[in-house]
């Protein structure tokens, strides 16, 4: 039995609540889902974030980014002001999984668009981050998370 990573985008941009009640705008997200015969094995985020948002998330540490659990940025650091990409899962007691009998499809883009700004999924700290990067021409400086 194969693992399989689905691709569902979201459109050109999605809120998300801050710790601090702010909003805070991803742009071009995408939902990535691993599926073992069409059961969800594993839920991520990626998207990108302006520079001064990234500047926001590392301060406050949010998606669980905390300092202590980063691996050694390559590349020497990020330039400021510039975007960053980051990816986030979600813990599965907080996977929000929609399937219809009739079609056996995962409807998970469709209700993280649908939830309100309220919703669990909404906010960051329901997020997990894995790993953040800046593009760098054909590279990508960034960092790890260590644990999950």
């Amino acid at each position: 039995m194969t693992v399989q990573t689905k691709h569902e985008p979201l459109g050109d941009s999605l809120s998300m609540i801050a710790p601090d009640g702010t909003t805070l705008m991803l742009l071009n997200p995408v939902i990535e889902i691993d599926l073992r015969d069409r059961t969800p094995l594993e839920l991520r985020l990626v998207f990108l974030v302006s520079g001064k948002d990234w500047t926001r998330i590392d301060r406050g540490e949010w998606f669980g980014l905390e300092i202590e659990r980063r691996s050694p940025c390559f590349g020497g650091g990020f330039v400021p002001g510039e975007p960053v990409e980051i990816t986030a899962w979600l813990p599965s007691k907080r996977m929000p999984l929609l399937a219809t009998p009739e079609e056996k499809r995962l409807l998970i883009s469709e209700v993280l668009q649908a939830s309100s700004a309220d919703s669990p999924l909404r906010q960051t700290e329901s997020w997990r981050g894995s790993k953040v990067l800046q593009p760098r021409g054909r590279i990508k400086a960034g960092f790890v998370l260590r644990t999950r």
